[in-house]
C-alpha cells in the first residue's frame, strides 16, 4: 500500500482515542459554552424580574397618600385670602362678596388648597380634592388633614372616600381602589388589574360607596357592581347592553347612586332591544325596572326618532330620576382622543330632559330645549344635580351657562327661577334650600326669593353646600387655590 505524501500528516483510525490535548480542547470549549448559556439564563431572568418590578407591580403600590402640614387657615378671611391670592386680587373677592352677604352669607372661614381642583362634602365637612388633598371643618376654619395623593384620582362623598389609579380618564378605568378616611389615612386596597379578573369602570361615587361598571376584557358578562369599604364587593347584577369593547361601553354609560336606587342609562337607537335605562335597588343590587328604547323616542317629538340620543347626565331624587340627553351625529372611533363614536357632536345637537317615577320608571315627562330654553337653543347638559322634588339644570349655550331651578309639581316640571352666566361651568350643588353655581369668575346662588350673581375677579373652580348649610367657593387655579365658606 502507497504511504500518503509526507506534507500529509496520516489520520488515525475511526476508532481511535483522542489525544489528551484534544479532550483537553473540547472539555474548555464545552466549559465556555455552559458558562455562557449560564450567563444569558442569569441575564433573561434579571431582565424579567426589573421589567416585573417596573412594568407588573400591582397597581396598589402606586396609592400612597402624603401627609403634609397644615397651611393658612382659619376664621380672618380677608388675612388667607391675601397670602393665598395676593393683595390686589384678595380685596377684590372680599369686595364682590360684600353686597351678597345679607343673601347669601357673610365669609366665615377660608383655606388654602392649593393643588386641588373640585369640592366633596360629608357629615363632617368639607373636603378639597386633587393631587393635593385637604379635609376641612364644615366651615373651613380648621385642617383635619392634608396629604399628596400623587397620581390617585380621589372620589365620592361621605366617610370614606376612594383614592383610585385611573389609566384611563375617557374611560374610567379603575386598576385599584383604596377607601380614604377623613383623615386621609387609607384602608385596604383593591387591584381591580388582576389577570383573570374584569375590567372596572368608574360610574359614580357616593355616601362611601362606588358604582361600577366590569366586563371582560375582550367583551361580554356585562355588570354593575356596587362596592363599600367594609364588605368589598355588596353585589354585582347582570346588564344587558349592545357588543361594543369594555372601554368603548364605559364611555358610554352614565351611572348614578341615589336614594335607596342605583341607575344606569346608555346611548339608543330606535329599536334596539336592549333597554335605555335600567335600575336596581341600592342595597341588594335587584333589578327594579328598565325603559325600552322605544319607549323613550315614543315619548318625544317625530324629529327624533331618526337618529342617536346620548346621556350626558344622571340625578336621582326623592320620586324622581332625571336623564339627561342630547341627539346629535355620530363620528368614527378615534384612540388617540378617546372620540366616543355614540356622543353627539358640537356640530348639532337637541337637548332632552326625561324626568322617570323612581318607583316604577314610567316616563312623567319629557322636556325639550324649547321649553328649557325657550330664546336660544342649548347644545348640552352639562350639569344636574337633584334634591327632593327640586332639581338644578345647567345647560351650554354656546359660550353661556344658562341655570334652572326646577320644581316637579304633581307630575309637572315647573321652572321656578333662571340665571346665566359667561364660561364654562365649574361647579353645580343644590340642597333644600338653594342652587349654588360656579362658571368662569362668577358663582351663582338661586333660592325662592332671589337670584343673585357675583363677579369675583379670579376663577371659579367648584363650589360645594356644607352640612351647616354654608356655601363653600374654591377659587384660584394650579399655582394658588384657596376655599372660602359664606354662611348666614
Amino acid at each position: 500500500m502507497a504511504s500518503p505524501p509526507p506534507d500529509v500528516p496520516a489520520s488515525p483510525p475511526p476508532d481511535a482515542p483522542a489525544s489528551p490535548a484534544a479532550r483537553r480542547q473540547r472539555n474548555g470549549d464545552d466549559r465556555r459554552t455552559l458558562i455562557i448559556g449560564l450567563l444569558a439564563m442569569v441575564g433573561l431572568v434579571v431582565v424579567g424580574l426589573i421589567a416585573a418590578q417596573l412594568f407588573g407591580r400591582p397597581a396598589c403600590t402606586l396609592l400612597d397618600a402624603t401627609p403634609l402640614p397644615a397651611r393658612a387657615v382659619g376664621a380672618e378671611v380677608g388675612e388667607v385670602l391675601e397670602e393665598v391670592l395676593g393683595a390686589e386680587d384678595a380685596a377684590g373677592v372680599l369686595a364682590a362678596l360684600a353686597p351678597i352677604a345679607e343673601d347669601v352669607g357673610r365669609p366665615v372661614g377660608a383655606a388654602e388648597v392649593t393643588g386641588a381642583n373640585s369640592l366633596t362634602t360629608n357629615r363632617d365637612g368639607v373636603v378639597a380634592l386633587g393631587r393635593v388633598t385637604t379635609s376641612l371643618g364644615a366651615e373651613l376654619t380648621r385642617v383635619r388633614a392634608t396629604a399628596d395623593v400623587g397620581p390617585a384620582r380621589v372620589v365620592g362623598s361621605g366617610n370614606p372616600m376612594y383614592q383610585l389609579v385611573l389609566p384611563n380618564e375617557v374611560t374610567g378605568q379603575i386598576d385599584a381602589l383604596q377607601p380614604l378616611t377623613t383623615d386621609l389615612d387609607g384602608l385596604t386596597c383593591v387591584d381591580t388589574a388582576v389577570v383573570g379578573s374584569p375590567l372596572a369602570f368608574l360610574l359614580d361615587a357616593g355616601a362611601g360607596e362606588l358604582l361600577l361598571y366590569r366586563a371582560q376584557d375582550d367583551g361580554g358578562d356585562d355588570e354593575l357592581e356596587l362596592r363599600d369599604p367594609v364588605e368589598g364587593r355588596v353585589w354585582r347584577t347582570p346588564l344587558q347592553l349592545p357588543p361594543a369593547p369594555p372601554g368603548t361601553t364605559a364611555s358610554r354609560l352614565e351611572g348614578a347612586l341615589g336614594p335607596g336606587t342605583a341607575v344606569a342609562s346608555r346611548p339608543i337607537r330606535r329599536g334596539q332591544a336592549e333597554p335605555a335605562v335600567v335600575a336596581v335597588d341600592r342595597s341588594s343590587g335587584q333589578q327594579r325596572w328598565t325603559v325600552a328604547t322605544d319607549a323613550v323616542f315614543d315619548a318625544l317629538d317625530p324629529r327624533f326618532a331618526a337618529g342617536s340620543l346620548a346621556p350626558s347626565a344622571l340625578a336621582i331624587g326623592e320620586a324622581y330620576v332625571l336623564v339627561a340627553l342630547r341627539s346629535g351625529i355620530d363620528a368614527p372611533l378615534s384612540g388617540a382622543d378617546g372620540q366616543d363614536p355614540a356622543a353627539p357632536q358640537d356640530a348639532e345637537g337637541d337637548v332632552v330632559l326625561l324626568g322617570l317615577a323612581r318607583e316604577d320608571g314610567s316616563i312623567r315627562f319629557a322636556l325639550t330645549d324649547e321649553a328649557l330654553s325657550p330664546d336660544v337653543s342649548a347644545s348640552e347638559i352639562r350639569g344636574l344635580v337633584a334634591s327632593g322634588n327640586r332639581a338644578a339644570v345647567a345647560l351650554r349655550r354656546g359660550e353661556l351657562v344658562h341655570l334652572l331651578d326646577v320644581e316637579v309639581v304633581d307630575g309637572e316640571p315647573v321652572i321656578l327661577a333662571t340665571a346665566e352666566v359667561d364660561g364654562r361651568l365649574r361647579g353645580l350643588a343644590r340642597d333644600e334650600r338653594r342652587v349654588v353655581a360656579g362658571a368662569g369668575g362668577s358663582v351663582v346662588v338661586m333660592d325662592d326669593e332671589v337670584v343673585v350673581v357675583a363677579e369675583l375677579g379670579v376663577p371659579v373652580l367648584d363650589v360645594a353646600i356644607a352640612p351647616t348649610g354654608a356655601v363653600v367657593l374654591l377659587l384660584g387655579d394650579e399655582q394658588r387655590a384657596v376655599a372660602v365658606a359664606l354662611r348666614s
